[in-house]
């Protein structure tokens, strides 16, 4: 037995080199790749398709398309917050930290970006802390819109830094807006509480007899009224939202689904399993969306599903 476990270990390491990853998954992507800081949990490209900037753990590297080699990176002492990067066509740079930060910066031709910017510094919860925000939004009008998720609100912020917070659902996760720029939809990982209930940070939040998370919501929100005009249902944990051609997309992380909603509607038209094989465990952890240019096609990323075979 002793042998025989050599053996595999041997030859495992034989493949895998950099490609083996602390969950234990075996990576074999498609093309270049390049190892940067780690658990890189977004990205944003830039304008003019130049860079893609990737947000880890403790900052932002910046890569250039043209031969994946890493143009620039910043760390800083505050974290990176769970979701939430964007790089406008204009070259301005926005990020959430792990505190109350919105950190702003310019991302130049030669792929540094300034970050000489003060922070917009998100209000702090009601239950203490810090806010951590997470998906952030540009708005038509020039402003961002901030997911706060320990405030359970999202932030609007002017072009001056003054702020205004609509209430949302428990944890608001992603953001996106309209084609119109009339309303933004926002993921949110907890809903208001039912038959049970169990507290989350400070917030009670619905569970069913076990104890278990019941599922999120998706707010819509009239951005001229500034307030939530409708509330839907999600599975557990949805995470980044997409919205393409009168249709939103949300990755539900914890249910290995992908909910499927009609924007003028304002309701959910199906939920698509997303595991790349049905007979995989639970767990594929589908947490990201792009779609492809001529909007055809729909990629869906499974942060946690195993390869099978060899």
């Amino acid at each position: 037995m002793l042998c025989f476990a050599a053996f595999v270990a041997l030859a495992i390491q034989d493949r895998v080199g950099d490609n083996l990853v602390p969950s234990g998954q075996l990576l074999d992507p498609v093309g270049k790749h390049i190892v940067i800081g780690g658990r890189p949990v977004d990205l944003a490209v830039s304008g003019d398709g130049k860079y893609v900037l990737a947000k880890f753990s403790r900052g932002v590297e910046v890569i250039k398309t043209a031969d994946m080699t890493v143009a620039s990176e910043k760390l800083f002492a505050t974290g990176a917050s769970m979701h939430g990067l964007v790089c406008t066509p204009s070259g301005d740079v926005f990020y959430t930290d792990a505190r109350s930060n919105v950190q702003r910066g310019h991302l130049n031709d030669d792929g540094h970006i300034d970050w000489n910017t003060a922070p917009f510094i998100l209000p702090k919860p009601k239950v203490g802390g810090e806010a951590y925000g997470c998906g952030i939004a540009p708005l038509a009008n020039g402003d961002l819109a901030v997911c706060a998720s320990r405030s359970n609100t999202v932030v609007l912020i002017d072009k001056g830094g003054t702020m205004s917070s609509i209430d949302v659902d428990v944890c608001p996760f992603g953001i996106a807006t309209t084609s119109d720029g009339k309303t933004a939809w926002v993921t949110c990982w907890g809903r208001k509480p039912g038959r049970h209930s169990a507290m989350s940070s400070g917030s009670a939040i619905d569970v069913d007899d076990r104890g278990v998370a019941t599922g999120g919501m998706v707010d819509i929100i009239d951005l001229e009224q500034k307030k939530v005009v409708a509330s839907l249902k999600t599975g557990l944990q949805p995470s980044q939202i997409l919205i393409n051609e009168g249709v939103a997309y949300v990755a539900n992380a914890n249910s290995d689904t992908l909910g499927v909603y009609d924007v003028k509607a304002q309701k959910r038209i199906r939920e698509v399993v997303v595991k790349p094989d049905l007979q995989l465990p639970f767990g594929s952890a589908p947490n990201a969306l792009a779609i492809s240019p001529d909007n055809k096609e729909l990629y869906v990323a499974c942060g946690a599903t195993t390869r099978l075979g060899s």
